[in-house]
């Protein structure tokens, strides 16, 4: 039951669903690292209301830059390979996730 609230409406995951503060661009876009691999921020089970609290992380999944990446490529984080994907039809630099292959 923790991907849903008590109402039945799925729950939040940062860094994709991130709370506004009056601006239309909640996630900042971050480009590739200065050695040519990208920054991975782990994705996060979150409750914004009735009250706040982080449920825990998506094992092996992350938030990848979309600059000069693209769906199905590969990177290396940690020792495992990992597998760029678009977020659905959208495709803006700030969806696309990588799912660890092990």
């Amino acid at each position: 039951a923790i991907p849903f609230t008590p109402s039945g409406n799925w729950r939040c995951v940062w860094p994709h669903a991130v709370i506004t503060s009056g601006t239309n661009t909640p996630l900042r876009p971050f480009r590739e690292c200065l050695g040519g691999g990208y920054m991975m921020l782990p994705c996060i089970i979150l409750q914004r209301g009735p009250y706040t609290a982080a449920w825990g992380e998506l094992e092996g999944t992350y938030n990848i830059s979309g600059f000069q990446n693209a769906a199905e490529n590969t990177t290396t984080y940690n020792g495992k390979t990992h597998v760029v994907f678009q977020n659905a039809y959208r495709n803006a630099i700030s969806e696309f996730w990588a799912l660890s292959l092990d």
